[in-house]
């Protein structure tokens, strides 16, 4: 007989400041399209002020990064997702970050972000099904 465990392949944290996010989206409003997919843009600008959503997605993806121990040059920010809205995030990885997850044997990702006081908190873990034979 076969169970199917879990196998944590890495774990990764970032923190960002909210006001740093926001300076650089105010200085270079195009950033949003190079760092966020269409999800992200819809999800985020709905806030009123959206700082602390934007600053919690990007300290997301590099936890992200991270946790696959993968370098931003091999996972393009757009290419990781966090959506999930008002509940629980998730993420939807696309393209070359989808195949580099699949190339570290990556099933999943769990995800978790926060904001508190001028600061952005993301924690990820990246986990792989694996097989045991207990016959």
């Amino acid at each position: 007989m076969d169970i199917v465990c879990e196998e944590v392949i890495g774990v990764g944290v970032d923190l960002v400041s909210v006001s740093r996010m926001q300076s650089a989206i105010s200085r270079h409003p195009r950033i949003l399209d190079r760092l966020f997919s269409d999800a992200e843009r819809e999800y985020c600008s709905r806030a009123k002020p959206p700082w602390e959503r934007w600053a919690a997605r990007f300290a997301g993806k590099e936890a992200v990064i991270k946790a696959l121990g993968a370098s931003p040059g091999r996972m393009p920010w757009r290419m990781i997702s966090i959506e999930g809205g008002e509940g629980r995030p998730y993420i939807r990885l696309l393209g070359k970050a989808a195949n580099y997850a699949r190339s570290v044997g990556c099933d999943r990702i769990e995800i978790s972000l926060t904001h508190h006081e001028g600061m952005a908190v993301a924690v990820a873990v990246a986990i792989r099904g694996v097989k045991i034979r207990t016959d």
